[in-house]
């Protein structure tokens, strides 16, 4: 067994500092009397091991950002993310980046720490590298 990465292993001051995020599904809902599909998406510390989860509707970039938002608002924005090679996730990041660009900064910087938020996504074909919360997930799939 290989070593774990230094970013697992640093004491951090509150969880979710260092997240992962992932989407898993489609679960059908029932809604008034149809079944719709939707997708949940998984917040994990990479520390801690602390989970937290959303529903979103799609898999758009603006679901995302939504749902970034309200995980941002409720456990603090993460310095460091990281995720699989998602295109949602890609043009989240692009799109976060060119917003913070044209914001003033010292208003993004007295509301959250986001400005600092470093993105690392997985190689392509490398699914194995997510491991740790794709178990996760599959426990999550059979509750």
């Amino acid at each position: 067994m290989g070593q774990l990465p230094i970013y697992r292993l640093e004491p951090t001051v509150r969880p979710f500092i260092k997240t992962v995020v992932d989407y898993f599904g489609p679960i059908e809902i029932t809604v008034k009397r149809s079944r719709e599909k939707r997708y949940g998406v998984i917040f994990t510390c990479m520390v801690t091991r602390a989970v937290h989860l959303e529903i979103v509707q799609d898999m758009t970039t603006n679901g995302f950002i939504h749902v970034f938002r309200k995980f941002g608002c409720r456990r603090g924005f993460p310095e460091e993310i990281f995720s699989d090679n998602g295109t949602n996730f890609k043009e989240s990041e692009a799109e976060l980046a060119e917003n913070l660009q044209n914001m003033d900064q010292e208003e993004i910087q007295k509301y959250c720490t986001l400005k600092n938020a470093k993105w690392t996504s997985n190689p392509p074909l490398a699914s194995h590298m997510g491991g740790a919360w794709e178990r996760l997930i599959q426990s999550i799939k059979n509750i």
